[in-house]
């Protein structure tokens, strides 16, 4: 999965566009080049379990051991680094923290097999001492879906929302399964349309080649190839063979149509992923862009994401969350992860908490968290997010008083919509 794009780009207006771009890429043979791209699955060796983001033996310490020690870029999202770059490399990360090489465009595979090598063992040379483990198979072969930790990139709160309304093996494409894939040149729009051919014939063999992905959970599925089967109830709108590739007329134009009526995800503007997910890009470019600010509210029609309840649990583990409005400690308060949402997408940096008054008075009485840990707090398999704020904090700033019976908590998740959770408070009587 690639990085936020570096550059704005030309706005798309007409569909002439796309056709030009896919012919600007014919080049003569000497220009050719192979890019390959490497995946694999990191773990703790102690037990197995796929990694965090956060923590001592996360993704976040392997991303950051590359920088220090190799002298990788790294690239952020919300001040966190999600990628990294040099000498026309990235190491990216997939949804639930798979690690890849997207390898520079090379002139040979001789090329492309040193480069692989010397990014593995850049990257064993920091996990070794962590005691962390990768392995490069097509599917998770131990642990849930659940048990697999999300990465913080904003384009992926929306695709875990759109990805269940498609097919059912969706989200475990995007935490549980690997893969190594290749880019390739061509000369011709004939050449292009040739290599295209070649390639969707040859995938059910290369599939059978390389098929290393017979366990789920610790037991057999009765697949050698799990990870192919995947891509049969993801989403049919992008996957599977395209059958027009092999009709006559194809070509650059023709493969630009079928990606015009393609369901969008996410439309990448000022630094912030859109939620676009659904409409096709053909609508999207046939109608008024309703995220541009030059529009008047009298040319489009804006539909409203509403905000986003969420489960919030005020000093977990009691009840009922008796407060003394005295006390000079901190008051807990965990967000909840849940089916329907990730709890560490939440930007604490725009989290407010108070009650209702206090909330939605917009005045600053409502307090920001004194600090935030990523732990599971129900003791469920996820990873929820623990807040403390500060009961001196509150009461000087009249967000919590002794008429006080309940509590709001707001904030937005990162490049997303915004948050709402609340719970019930007892104010323990003041003496």
């Amino acid at each position: 999965m690639s990085a936020p794009p570096q550059t704005t780009g030309t706005p798309i207006t007409d569909q002439r566009q796309l056709v030009s771009y896919l012919e600007a890429g014919c080049k003569p043979p000497g220009a050719w080049r192979i890019g390959t791209e490497h995946e694999k699955f990191a773990y703790t060796r102690e037990d197995l379990r796929p990694l965090p983001y956060e923590g001592p033996r996360g993704i976040r310490a392997l991303l950051e051991g590359l920088v220090a020690r190799f002298g990788w870029e790294p690239v952020l999202e919300a001040g966190k680094p999600i990628a990294l770059t040099k000498d026309g490399c990235g190491v990216t990360l997939e949804p639930g923290g798979q690690f890849e090489l997207s390898g520079a465009p090379l002139e040979t595979l001789h090329e492309t097999c040193d480069e692989v090598h010397v990014h593995l063992a850049q990257v064993k040379e920091i996990a070794e001492p962590l005691d962390i483990g990768l392995v490069g198979l097509g599917f998770l072969p131990k642990w849930r879906r659940e048990d697999v930790p999300w990465m913080p990139k904003g384009r992926y709160q929306i695709m875990r929302a759109y990805m269940p309304t498609k097919g059912n093996l969706g989200l475990d494409m995007m935490l549980r399964t690997c893969t190594v894939q290749v880019n390739l040149d061509f000369e011709s729009e004939a050449d292009m349309v040739k290599k295209f051919r070649t390639g969707l014939a040859l995938q059910p063999i290369a599939t059978g080649l390389f098929a290393n992905s017979p366990f789920t959970e610790g037991k057999p599925n009765g697949f050698m190839s799990y990870r192919s089967h995947i891509w049969t109830d993801a989403d049919p709108d992008r996957c599977g063979i395209l059958p027009f590739v092999f009709e006559d007329g194809m070509g650059f134009e023709r493969y630009a149509e079928h990606v015009l009526d393609v369901p969008m995800y996410f439309v990448y503007r000022d630094g912030v992923y859109l939620d676009a997910s659904g409409q096709s890009f053909r609508d999207f470019l046939d109608g008024p862009d309703i995220l541009n600010e030059s529009w008047g509210i009298d040319n489009v029609q804006v539909s409203v994401t509403p905000c986003v309840e969420v489960d919030i649990d005020i000093k977990p583990g009691s009840d009922p969350n008796s407060i003394n409005l005295k006390s000079k400690g901190m008051i807990p308060v965990a967000i909840l992860t849940t089916d329907d949402f990730f709890a560490p997408f939440v930007d604490e940096k725009t989290i407010l908490f108070g009650d209702p008054e206090a909330v939605f008075a917009n005045d600053g009485s409502a307090v920001r968290p004194v600090r935030v840990r990523e732990e599971d707090v129900d003791d469920d398999g996820d990873t929820d997010l623990l807040l403390f704020f500060s009961t001196k904090e509150l009461v000087a700033n009249g967000a919590l008083d002794e008429l006080s019976t309940w509590a709001l908590l707001t904030g937005n998740v990162l490049d997303g919509p915004a948050i709402i959770g609340q719970d019930l408070v007892r104010i323990v009587p003041n003496r």
